[in-house]
């Protein structure tokens, strides 16, 4: 049995493997990724334990997908940009999670004064779903 479980993990890595190749990431990066598409945010912590990964390497795989510019986060935000600024908007689409608008504005508050008004234009319901290889690896789970 423990030769059977082995041997199918091994061939469901190298499929996956072989199915982000072209992606350019790696099986922790498309892991973190996956999880990460449902758009509701994530503590590190909460991320780490779903990911399978301790924080070290998680924060590690995370910075490298912040250098690639796949993963955002209000923390990298370079706030010499902004100098005394006394008016900001912030727009956020549907690919937007709520929890990242959120972040963003703590940001803001941690540094300057924060009023929150929220103007609606359109609603959206625009879905934004994994590049179609990922996909096709989900749904073979």
């Amino acid at each position: 049995l423990a030769y059977l479980l082995a041997s199918a993990n091994r061939r469901m890595r190298i499929g996956l493997a072989q199915s982000i190749a072209a992606e350019e990431v790696n099986e922790e990066h498309w892991r973190i990724l996956q999880v990460l598409s449902d758009e509701h945010g994530r503590s590190m912590g909460d991320l780490a334990e779903q990911v399978l990964l301790n924080h070290p390497a998680l924060t590690k795989n995370i910075d490298k997908l912040v250098s690639r510019g796949l993963v955002q986060r209000a923390a990298d935000i370079d706030w010499n940009v902004f100098g005394n600024i006394t008016s900001l908007g912030i727009t956020a689409g549907a690919s937007a999670p709520e929890v990242l608008v959120e972040e963003i504005i703590d940001a803001f508050a941690a540094r300057y004064e924060v009023n929150v008004e929220t103007i609606s234009a359109a609603e959206e319901g625009v879905f934004f779903p994994l590049p179609r290889p990922l996909r096709e690896n989900q749904a073979a789970e």
